[in-house]
């Protein structure tokens, strides 16, 4: 009788210990006051375990998380890309010798035509190894850098990446500079090493010949890509880390201590980069928007279905059966920042960027806080659900501000970045 009573008491010890980390259904979604719609809870699994430790996370849920991301948003980047450097220029006396430039041939499956260029800052004035920045440029390594050996696209090439009709506002934009870049010298001059390439050089950057001349068409051998192959977000994500895989041969780089910095569909990037490749010391992300740091589920600002239609090449296809049909997400854009998780991250909005919903983006960094919580690092610290003051930024170890602008990458948010950067990358 007394070995019965012991059995039935150990087989309710293990139901109720089972159920304890089973997360109920109110768990599963996290709701306050002032929000109408259901934020998926980052710390329940798909099957329903609720994640108490930092191995339940990187075992369970982690993975799973990455694999949505991968299969429904961004898409999967192939196997057996080979890729190789080429140096094609240097010279130690930029800025009056206070930097040393070195431009770079990226080379893709043994194609001989060099598929993106990558220009390299690196600062003069140091003892031992600089941290690194990696950022993309808009318009050629030539506008980055007044040193007119850069290379510089011609018109035959930017043809192959962007349409006939935006040809003569691209030339005008890409104008070789006469004096550095003012960002460039306070990257300098504030010690980083500072690595650019042209983003569309590498994938081009149009929804009417999506793939001509990038990456993506030459890797499929022209090919019709899956539903859930690579779109052009997780293409210039995967150039970054490229670019990192060259810091890591420089000398004088620590290309351990670096950071990734992105703007807009660059900011996305930055954050898909972060989530994909756990060298990228930090992450940060500006005004990136509707897939990127800013939630989907609140259909705010910019939606699925106008992001996918204005820009049917970013994502991969099996995101567009969420247009006009955001609640059937199985995640959120907070759990993309989890990903990058317990690394420093820190996204950053304009006031008036009502498009790219400035606070999605900020409600994004708010429920993606408990993960940083559980890996014991400093959560960002305002604790409502509105917006932050603007001007005056919130550092935790996942960090945002809101300042007072549009949809522009400003003085203002490079100086909070490098101020960022300081914290974890310098005497460290």
């Amino acid at each position: 009788m007394n070995k019965i009573i012991i059995l039935i008491t150990c087989i309710l010890i293990v139901a109720f210990s089972s159920c304890s980390q089973r997360a109920t259904e109110s768990q599963r979604w996290i709701y306050h006051d002032s929000i109408n719609y259901p934020i998926p809870n980052p710390l329940v699994s798909e099957n329903g375990t609720l994640i108490r430790t930092v191995k339940q996370w990187e075992n369970i849920r982690k993975p799973e998380l990455y694999r949505l991301f991968e299969q429904q948003v961004y898409g999967e980047v192939p196997e057996g890309i080979s890729v190789q450097f080429r140096e094609r220029y240097s010279s130690p006396d930029y800025l009056d010798g206070r930097a040393t430039i070195r431009e770079f041939e990226m080379l893709v499956n043994d194609e001989p035509v060099p598929q993106m260029h990558v220009l390299l800052f690196i600062p003069n004035a140091q003892n031992g190894k600089v941290p690194l920045i990696i950022g993309y440029n808009w318009n050629g390594n030539h506008t980055q850098c007044s040193d007119t050996m850069i290379y510089k696209m011609t018109e035959e090439q930017i043809l192959r990446r962007i349409l006939p009709r935006r040809l003569e506002q691209t030339m005008e934009r890409g104008q070789r500079i006469t004096s550095p870049s003012k960002t460039i010298e306070r990257i300098i001059d504030n010690g980083y090493a500072y690595i650019t390439a042209c983003y569309w050089e590498l994938e081009s950057d149009t929804r009417e010949r999506p793939g001509a001349g990038g990456v993506r068409a030459l890797v499929s051998n022209g090919q019709p890509l899956a539903d859930n192959a690579w779109g052009a977000i997780a293409a210039w994500a995967w150039g970054m880390s490229r670019m990192l895989d060259l810091a890591e041969t420089i000398d004088e780089i620590d290309s351990t201590k670096n950071a990734v910095v992105g703007h807009s569909r660059l900011g996305k990037a930055t954050l898909w980069a972060g989530a994909s490749d756990e060298r990228i010391a930090i992450a940060t992300s500006n005004d990136s928007g509707t897939g990127g740091s800013a939630l989907s589920k609140r259909v705010s600002g910019e939606t699925v279905r106008q992001i996918n239609e204005r820009f049917i090449h970013w994502f991969c296809r099996n995101f567009h059966q969420y247009n006009d049909n955001e609640e059937t997400l199985p995640i959120d854009q907070h759990q993309l920042l989890t990903l990058i998780a317990p690394r420093p991250l820190y996204i950053a909005s304009g006031v008036r960027d009502l498009w790219a919903d400035p606070l999605g983006e900020y409600l994004s960094v708010f429920y993606a806080n408990p993960v940083y919580e559980l890996y014991g690092k400093q959560p960002m610290p305002y604790p409502y659900t509105t917006l932050p003051p603007v001007d005056t930024p919130q550092i935790g170890d996942i960090a945002y501000h809101v300042e007072d602008g549009g949809h522009t990458f400003s003085r203002y948010d490079w100086e909070q970045f490098l101020l960022f950067f300081d914290r974890y990358l310098k005497n460290r």
